[in-house]
Order: C-alpha cells, then structure tokens, then sequence
C-alpha cells in the first residue's frame, strides 16, 4: 500500500515473518506434560535412538537403551557402504571401459 505521497507504509519483511512466526505454545505445554508425568526420559529412549534418515540417533537415547555406541556405528556404516554398491560396480564398469579404449586408441602401453 502507498500513501497519498506515494511512499510505502507496508511493514518490512523481518517484522512481517516476526508477526507470522512464532514459537508453538503447544510444544513446550506438551513438554511440561511430559517432564511433570516423569515421561520424557522414557520418550527420549523410544523415539530419538533411532533417526529417520537410517543414521544413528542421539547419543543419549542410545545409551539410555543399552546399546553398544560402537557396534551401532559399525552397523550403519555397514549398511551405508551397502547401499552404494550399484555405484561401486558403475565406476568399476565405466573405469573398465576407459581402460580398454585408452589401449585401443594407443593411449596406454599394451
């Protein structure tokens, strides 16, 4: 919007996403809830142990659960090298390749 004088009266951005944004009530009423029932530690050990993306999770939920930190590390590099192995076998292939048309054009000694 302008004034008559054609100057902007509209808020900055910064104060508009201030307005806008703002931290949810309803996420520290739940945590005061849960800390008040002597739950949140119990809640910490189920859902934050394990992350979403198939990494490791928070260390302290983790030991909360009894696991071994270095076994658990282990076992998601593991399966994150695992998970890689059609790119492995593409760069063996397409290094393969390179090769054999390296020896064909006489670029590499037979």
């Amino acid at each position: 919007m302008e004034n008559d004088d054609g100057a902007s009266n509209a808020l900055p951005i910064h104060t508009k996403a201030k307005e806008l944004f703002r931290d949810r009530d309803s996420m520290n009423h739940w945590a005061e809830n849960m800390e008040s029932k002597g739950k949140m530690h119990d809640w910490h050990k189920q859902h934050n142990a394990d992350s979403l993306d198939g990494l490791t999770g928070m260390k302290m939920a983790r030991r909360a659960r009894g696991q071994w930190m270095l076994l658990e590390d282990l076992k998601v590099t593991a399966r994150r090298i695992s998970n890689q192995k059609e790119a492995l076998a593409t760069g063996l292939v397409l290094g393969m390749l390179l090769m054999v048309f390296s020896r064909i054009a006489g670029l590499l000694p037979v």
